[in-house]
């Protein structure tokens, strides 16, 4: 297993594509989080690393986090990944998660000094997905799940939660 691990797991980004890289790159951490849903509240952890020798990004969203799965069984709850691949050619990121079984794909820009990910459609739906990270500091973010029901004129805050930067020592 440590030979993939280290075959998947990057130190830094890839040098040429640095200024690229840092707009998922300053992500790259340990996060605990809060987190509100349709309803449900929690608290959860949101790990991001550099991979693929330094040429992408990935994470795993925990939610409740691991050290509240050890004592109890969940009937809800995310334990997903998400890879995030700079495309330069086209000059956006190309975005693949995954959460037990379900799967979406999108396409990630800068707005500003924010993220916006617009999810490719499900097919025959016309309900669109946008994902934001704003309010980005070196110890902070926020993130929106959001949602159109009128092909992306308009969107509505379905779920969002705030992210504080772990210490170091304890991700």
């Amino acid at each position: 297993m440590d030979a993939f691990v280290n075959a998947l797991v990057a130190d830094k980004p890839v040098g040429r594509l640095r200024d690229e890289l840092d707009m998922f790159g300053r992500l790259v951490g340990a996060w605990d989080f809060r987190w509100k849903w349709s309803g449900a509240e929690g608290n959860g952890e949101w790990l991001f690393s550099w991979i693929l020798g330094g040429k992408g990004i990935q994470d795993v969203f925990i939610w409740p986090p691991r050290n509240e799965r050890e004592n109890r069984i969940l009937e809800e709850g995310e334990y997903g990944t998400t890879i995030r691949m700079y495309n330069e050619w086209e000059h956006h990121w190309n975005i693949y998660y995954s959460n037990g079984g379900t799967g979406s794909v999108g396409i990630a820009r800068p707005r500003g000094d924010d993220i916006v990910i617009d999810m490719e459609p499900k097919e025959d739906d016309a309900v669109r997905v946008r994902w934001m990270f704003t309010a980005i500091t070196d110890t902070s973010f926020r993130w929106q799940n959001m949602v159109s029901n009128d092909a992306g004129f308009s969107f509505e805050t379905r779920g969002e939660l705030l992210a504080t930067r772990t210490p170091a020592n304890e991700a």
